[in-house]
């Protein structure tokens, strides 16, 4: 859908939302990411109300066109988790609309308001690690305290028991995982078959205390503004279960440029929650086994041309390196292949033919065009002989664990 017959639609749709509003205005429409799993636009509504005008900025969430990493894709959950957030101690952006039928826009959404700040991602960016170190240290004391804060959130006062109950949530997330690896399996993978193994015959006895969990503590989905986290965002893996999953999925990433180093990290965590962190290189081979299986789904999306997403195809190549930490962590000393990852040069033109033609063209100024111009000029930095010499060689494997 184009942004004109958008623009059309959801004017419609927001002044049936608004019915007091006078002359509704829907202005600013901007692609301002498209996440691996999800698609975000930025919008500003302008109205009369009682002879006054009245602005509201807003964001719209809805999922990706086609197959995505996270499927089946759960919009009404996440809408659902976030309204029952607002009144707790975890700050989320306040939810307005959910919309499900696709008629509107073509896809199901959810409509909440827009929060200012700063989203860094994958890791915070040199001309913040140039300030005084203070801050930065600061900027992760206030992510432990709001990861802290999800886990000491009361779940069942809050209403969130439709998450589910936690009990046997380990075993669930092996199981899952293995399953997504298996489902779409494009070769042998030896490394990842080890990895399950040794999580299945090590499956540790859990936290004693079962909490919400977030489900991808990463960086890159706490917004700051300044030193302080002001959204806790992207809760499409929340569960109740083990919070340790939560600690193993951000010790993996765990990339503070010496601000907060992981033990203290760990200290300051148990100290806020009364939580022990035990088991910790089970939960982190977890966690590098859920970042392996989920950029091979995105890998075999494009592969499979499911999805053109040049970011995709970086995936693959980005595996051989979380294996070869978990395998280092279980002990595996022999070399273990994890099967043919990279990209197909006849692909990777092909998408950034898409790229230009239908994402660069009509939206050069958006941060969206922007991360798909940076997996393109990655893609050609790495493989720029072989796209200009489409079929001349046979695809080789990645490395190996």
């Amino acid at each position: 859908m184009d942004v004109a017959d958008m623009h059309e639609r959801l004017t419609t749709w927001f002044a049936a939302k608004l019915p007091e509003a006078g002359n509704l205005e829907v202005t600013g429409i901007d692609r301002l990411s498209v996440g691996h799993s999800n698609e975000t636009v930025g919008l500003t509504l302008r109205w009369t109300q009682g002879g006054k005008p009245r602005t509201r900025e807003v964001v719209l969430r809805t999922r990706p066109v086609g197959p995505g990493l996270l499927e089946p894709y759960d919009l009404p959950k996440q809408f659902n988790v976030m309204q029952s957030l607002e009144s707790s101690d975890v700050p989320v952006p306040k939810v307005l609309w959910l919309e499900t039928d696709e008629d509107v826009i073509g896809r199901p959404f959810y409509v909440m308001e827009r929060l200012h700040g700063e989203v860094y991602e994958p890791r915070i960016p040199e001309d913040v690690l140039s300030t005084p170190k203070e801050r930065v240290q600061r900027m992760y004391t206030d992510l432990v305290h709001k990861i802290a804060a999800v886990h000491n959130t009361d779940w069942r006062v809050l209403g969130l028991g439709f998450l589910g109950k936690g009990k046997g949530h380990l075993e669930r997330e092996v199981e899952r995982w293995e399953g997504e690896m298996n489902r779409l399996r494009l070769a042998d993978h030896p490394a990842l078959d080890r990895v399950v193994d040794w999580l299945r015959r090590n499956i540790p006895a859990p936290c004693p205390r079962v909490t919400l969990v977030h489900g991808d503590c990463k960086l890159g989905n706490f917004m700051f503004e300044g030193e302080e986290v002001v959204g806790v965002l992207d809760w499409e893996m929340a569960t109740v279960g083990d919070p340790l999953t939560d600690i193993g999925w951000a010790l993996a990433m765990w990339d503070p440029a010496g601000a907060m180093s992981a033990d203290d990290f760990l200290a300051l965590y148990e100290e806020l929650t009364g939580i022990e962190v035990r088991n910790r290189v089970w939960y982190e081979v977890l966690a590098r086994l859920k970042m392996t299986v989920i950029m091979l789904i995105g890998f075999a999306l494009f592969e499979n041309r499911e999805s053109d997403d040049l970011r995709f195809a970086l995936m693959g190549m980005a595996i051989p390196g979380v294996m070869q930490a978990a395998l280092a962590q279980i002990g595996a000393g022999e070399e273990l292949s994890m099967g043919p990852l990279t990209p197909d040069p006849e692909r990777v033109a092909q998408g950034i033919s898409t790229l230009i033609q239908d994402i660069v063209l009509p939206e050069l100024s958006s941060d969206a065009a922007r991360a798909q111009v940076g997996a393109a000029s990655m893609l050609l930095t790495l493989h720029g002989a072989s796209i200009l010499s489409i079929g001349g060689g046979d695809r080789t494997s990645v490395g190996s664990a």
